[in-house]
């Protein structure tokens, strides 16, 4: 990627600017750059023309692309918002060992803390404190480090792909287990020996 050949020294970077030989006339100063991106220049070698581009992990964009990106994912993040499952208020209900998501359309949703991936074994105290996050769409448990989308729940997606499949067996298991045949009761005379029944008679 580097048109005119050169490379940083080390982890240097000028302001996200890779190419320092070619800056420093400019009176950049090194300095190291933290970004979610990471943001950087190529010199084209070409009279000293600078083509500013992010870097998301194997992808390169330009300036107007990462534009158009960004008000195409902006534009996607506000219709998302009109149909968006979002919840008022969230609590933990300890006589039914629920999590109980009032949502802002009046509606109520309880689910039972067993399902949910997480809250299992959980201390009722840890389940309790739930916290709402932001716009009412998601909910956060910061000491089980553990967070799930109102959506989701509603939809009853309560955990990983794995933990949805172990709970498809568990009910299943226990669907098997209430319809499978009970085997009949033998009357207490029909377990007396011939023995005892002769000696009876």
């Amino acid at each position: 990627m580097w048109g005119c050949g050169c490379r940083p020294a080390g982890a240097w970077e000028i302001f996200g600017l890779r190419c320092y030989k070619h800056l420093a006339p400019l009176g950049l100063k090194k300095r190291r750059y933290k970004s979610p991106l990471s943001s950087m220049i190529i010199c084209l070698n070409n009279g000293g023309e600078f083509v500013a581009t992010h870097k998301a992990g194997k992808w390169t964009y330009t300036d107007e692309e990462f534009e158009v990106m960004f008000a195409e994912a902006d534009r996607r993040g506000k219709e998302a918002m009109k149909t968006e499952i979002t919840a008022r208020h969230a609590y933990y209900d300890p006589t039914t060992h629920r999590l109980v998501i009032e949502l802002k359309n009046g509606a109520t949703h309880s689910v039972p803390c067993q399902l949910i991936q997480g809250l299992r074994d959980a201390d009722p105290a840890d389940i309790a404190a739930v916290e709402l996050g932001l716009r009412g769409a998601s909910l956060h448990w910061e000491k089980l480090d553990n967070d799930f989308t109102v959506g989701g729940l509603v939809r009853s997606i309560y955990g990983t792909k794995k933990w949805m499949e172990r709970l498809a067996r568990e009910n299943e298991e226990a669907v098997q287990a209430k319809t499978a045949p009970k085997r009949p009761r033998v009357p207490a005379a029909a377990t007396v020996t011939g023995k005892r029944r002769r000696k009876a008679a």
